[in-house]
């Protein structure tokens, strides 16, 4: 990582003139203005080799040296830096323990605050040269940093070589697409400015023969175009008729013929450096000089030297051992004959790998060598592979083992190819799913041990999950199972059974095709016990397929549930975790379930695991608003949406998009909740069964929002079909007929949903949770009438629990108010059209506030009092635990002076901070006083 340090500098109002970019300085000088008034800018700079991006970048660094108060911050980033190297040396840290850093929250803080810290002093100007190269956890940190400084005096610039690519340019693609963010796109000089460029260079004007031959024979790149004309004047040729046809003689073979021509006269050392030097590529200006020494095969002494005569003519940057530009480096590599390429990266390869530098770095030595490849190449491919794959680089891995499995021919060893095959399926899984399962099912055909093949089958069907292959992994794995079962191999069999079984039932229950399936050969699977992670798994699946069901009370679910849990790490067993947390929700554990899901969030977080952190935040967001929460559900769909855009398509989940359209439809945003729904293809999600109904209420929500009531039950009703035919029958995973009968309810067509609702009445029943018979009541009292519906809807706001489904509550209140107004009752009418008012605005419910409070005025009713305290947002049980605590109570004596568990005490604790706006106990006594007192002053 090269740094210019940081300097104190001024901005300019009138940049210096620099040919055919003006305009790109101007720009970045009205960038650099608006960031010293307090605004955030980025500009991303943009071209291919040779096309005057860095002498952009230095002529803006002279420009902003002459007034003002801007602080440059600016670095030229290299291949293969380490975790977080480039954020370091940007800001000016020691980086020297950056490589075993982990992508955490805590280092992206911690960045953040030094980075705010110079900001504080002055505005700031972050400029990153060759910012394609920089490395994957600073790329993330920027857009961390952007994110967060909304309101800092800050101008972040970038320079981008467009046409080669590397760790950062995914991260670059993402800032181009930012609100913010000026694209320069630094194109070839037109006729114009190559005139300028030649009368500069050769201190006459061109002739306009002359410029089209420069601009035929240089394509107008600034670079070539010097050199061209440094050739020229040294040769003392005129722009004129003449001048053209010696420049197109020169043609194309201009830098490389000059390049080579110096480096032909000069020693042999010099030359052999040269070529050493051109091999190490970017990586020879850090390692170490005796290594340059050994592959060019001469003194250490002898380099430096010699590097000081290649700087002289312009071969390499002065001071460093790094090609001035890769046009030479390539010129210079061009002249080799293969096998002496082959030769010198072999060499390199040996020596980096013998210096005990970064398997990366030896590979990219090796990669595309012709003839044989050696054992310890393949060896440090493996290696480099494992690197790539930690940092998330799944292209770089694929890279790596790709020239392992073709290392071994189409006649090597068929064992080894076939576990070549399984290694290379993780990384590919993460960009091309289909194309990794094609090797794993290359790798089982060519596998005979059972043993063996048992683990590539999981291997499959964790990929088949990703590859909507559900129903071929279901097949892949119930054949190993079934073949496992015939087999005597005593325990470690027995092991390899459940976890064969336990991904089984992973894989199949995601999609409808295979659901019914795994559904039947869960009930053939014995309850293991919980003591290895598989068999957990396997308790986790078998508690969600219960919990969807319904066949038998909740509590066989729950026990299922929690004996997954026993014992499961959030770290290592996030799918036990995640599964058995969904089903506790079903079945009204909310506070238990939302515990598991607040510290799988926050394993995945620190983990740096994008993809499940986007899908874990999701469905807390849904479960929020499902417990009547939706400010907080839209803040965790909010983020989980932002996570979910960084990633590859095969891993995107349309849970992000579906549960803040959810939250904002409750908020009356219903073109910002459109847009969101409209980005969901359907042909891609909906044969997940555990997404795409969600995706279909909600749309049913958007259309019944909009008036339109047919378009909201076709909606509807297919969310029921595709239910119905994965056998999902619990009432609560999604309310989609609660809905439907509001719905007919409101058509003055009662009868047409009554089947239906008696249906999920009966099941609700069986299934037994508060929740469940609280919405069953619920639908049952919108379609009667008179006496009869208020008796329901009465009993609906009696049983629904208004600590874990307060909307629901809201409902009912309010169609109790509704039908109690229609029975010219407006006295009772007023009291719960008010509650379901209050209870709408303390659950963040703007719509459905909005409508209670419209009724409530037509029963004639006045709002004397609103609801101005985060108080106010408590739930009961929030209250209570959160008045305990400011009470000087330990999260052990509150749990057992409510009769509540030690976890349930912390999530209400968590729940109760972020809503009050404080950061711990201390807190708690000036907000709950205050409002206290000011509602009961006697107090």
């Amino acid at each position: 990582m090269t740094s210019t340090g940081e300097r104190a500098v001024r901005t300019t109002t009138r940049a210096r003139e620099v040919i055919g970019r003006a305009a790109e300085l101007a720009e970045l000088s009205s960038l650099a203005a608006s960031a010293v008034s307090g605004e955030v800018g980025i500009a991303l700079v943009r071209g291919t080799a040779g096309m005057g991006k860095t002498t952009l970048l230095e002529e803006f660094s002279r420009a902003l040296a002459v007034s003002g108060r801007v602080r440059l911050l600016r670095i030229a980033c290299q291949e293969h830096s380490g975790c977080f190297s480039a954020a370091r040396a940007l800001l000016g840290l020691d980086s020297s323990g950056a490589e075993g850093e982990e992508l955490s929250y805590r280092v992206f803080q911690e960045l953040y605050r030094h980075m705010a810290d110079r900001a504080a002093a002055s505005p700031l100007v972050l400029m990153i040269d060759d910012a394609h190269l920089c490395d994957e956890a600073s790329m993330h940190w920027l857009e961390f940093l952007l994110r967060r400084a909304t309101d800092l005096p800050l101008l972040l610039v970038l320079a981008q070589r467009v046409d080669t690519q590397g760790p950062g340019a995914p991260g670059l693609t993402w800032l181009a697409a930012h609100s913010r963010c000026r694209v320069l796109e630094l194109g070839p000089f037109a006729h114009s400015e190559i005139t300028e460029f030649a009368e500069r260079a050769l201190l006459d004007t061109p002739d306009a023969c002359f410029v089209d031959g420069c601009a035929e024979i240089t394509g107008g790149n600034p670079l070539v175009l010097g050199r061209l004309l440094d050739e020229l004047s040294r040769e003392g040729v005129l722009p004129d008729a003449t001048g053209a046809v010696r420049a197109e003689q020169l043609g194309e073979r201009v830098l490389a013929a000059s390049v080579l021509a110096q480096l032909a006269s000069r020693p042999e050392h010099v030359r052999a450096v040269a070529e050493a030097v051109a091999i190490l590529g970017d990586t020879a200006d850090d390692v170490p000089t005796r290594l340059t020494a050994a592959l060019a095969g001469v003194q250490p002494g002898v380099v430096v030297s010699a590097l000081e005569e290649l700087s002289r003519i312009g071969v390499t940057v002065p001071g460093e051992a790094g090609y001035a530009h890769a046009v030479i480096r390539d010129a210079v590599l061009a002249r080799l004959e293969e096998a002496r390429l082959r030769q010198l990266r072999t060499r390199a390869g040996r020596l980096l790998s013998d210096a005990g530098r970064p398997a990366e770095e030896v590979a990219e030595q090796l990669l595309g060598l012709s003839g044989e490849v050696e054992r310890w190449m393949v060896d440090i491919f493996r290696a480099a592979a494992v690197r790539a794959e930690a940092r998330g680089a799944y292209d770089v891995a694929v890279r790596y083992l790709t020239e392992v499995l073709q290392s071994l021919g189409e006649k090597g060893n068929e064992a080894e190819r076939a576990r070549a095959r399984v290694a290379l399926a993780g990384p590919l899984a993460k960009i091309d799913p289909d194309a990794a399962l094609d090797q794993l099912r290359r790798a089982l055909a060519a596998t005979a041990p059972l043993r063996e093949r048992a683990g590539i089958a999981v291997r499959f069907g964790q990929t088949a999950v990703l590859a909507r292959g559900a129903l071929d992994g279901v097949k892949v794995l119930g054949a190993v199972a079934d073949e496992l079962a015939a087999d005597q191999g005593g325990e470690a069999a027995e092991e390899l059974l459940a976890l064969v079984e336990s991904t089984l039932l992973v894989c199949g229950s995601t999609e409808q095709d295979s659901i019914t399936l795994v559904r039947e050969r869960a009930r053939r699977i014995g309850m293991p016990e919980g003591r290895t992670a598989a068999e957990r798994q396997t308790l986790a699946m078998t508690a969600l397929l219960a919990a969807s069901e319904a066949r038998e009370p909740a509590g066989h679910a729950v026990s299922l549930a929690r004996r997954a849990l026993r014992g499961a790490g959030v770290t290592t067993e996030a799918r036990t975790c995640y599964s058995a947390a969904i089903a506790l929700s079903f079945a009204d554990e909310v506070a238990e379930s939302l515990s598991t899901m607040d510290a799988l969030v926050a394993a995945c977080r620190d983990k740096g695991e994008r993809w499940t952190l986007a899908l874990s935040t999701a469905t807390r967001a849904l479960m929020l608003h499902t417990a009547g929460d939706v400010t907080a559900a839209l803040a965790d769909a909010t983020a989980a949406t932002l996570v979910a855009g960084e990633q590859s398509e095969h891993l995107v989940s349309c849970l992000p998009s579906t549960a803040l359209a959810a939250g904002l439809i409750e908020r009356g945003e219903l073109d910002r909740a459109e847009a969101l729904l409209d980005t969901v293809q359907s042909d891609r999600f909906e044969g997940f069964i555990w997404e795409w109904p969600h995706y279909l209420q909600t749309r049913a929500r958007l259309s019944r929002a909009r008036g339109d009531l047919p378009g909201a039950l076709r909606h509807l009703e297919n969310c029921g079909a595709v239910l119905a035919e994965a056998g999902i029958t619990n009432p609560v995973l999604t309310r989609w007929w609660v809905d439907a009968a509001c719905i007919q309810a409101d058509q003055k067509q009662p009868s047409k949903a009554r089947e239906l609702v008696e249906q999920a009445r009966e099941v609700a029943e069986r299934w037994g949770t508060p929740r469940a018979r609280g919405l069953a009541l619920l639908s049952c009292g919108v379609l009667e009438k008179g006496k009869r519906s208020l008796e329901l809807l009465e009993e609906a706001v009696a049983v629904l629990p208004d600590d874990i489904a307060r909307l629901d509550v809201a409902v009912a209140e309010y169609r109790l108010g509704a039908q109690l107004l229609r029975e010219d009752d407006s006295r009772a009418a007023r009291s719960h059209l008010r509650r379901a008012l209050d209870m709408a605005t303390r659950c963040g419910a703007t719509a459905l506030g909005a409508a209670a409070g419209k009724l409530h005025a037509d029963a004639g009713g006045r709002l004397h009092r609103h609801i101005a305290s985060p108080v106010d947002t408590l739930t009961g049980s929030e209250r209570r635990v959160a008045m305990l605590a400011m009470a000087g109570g330990s999260n052990k004596e509150i749990g057992d002076a409510l009769r509540i568990t030690v976890r349930t005490v912390e999530v209400h604790l968590t729940n109760a901070y972020r809503k009050l706006g404080v950061t711990g106990r201390a807190e708690l006594a000036s907000v709950l006083d205050s409002v206290r007192s000011a509602h009961d002053p006697g107090q």
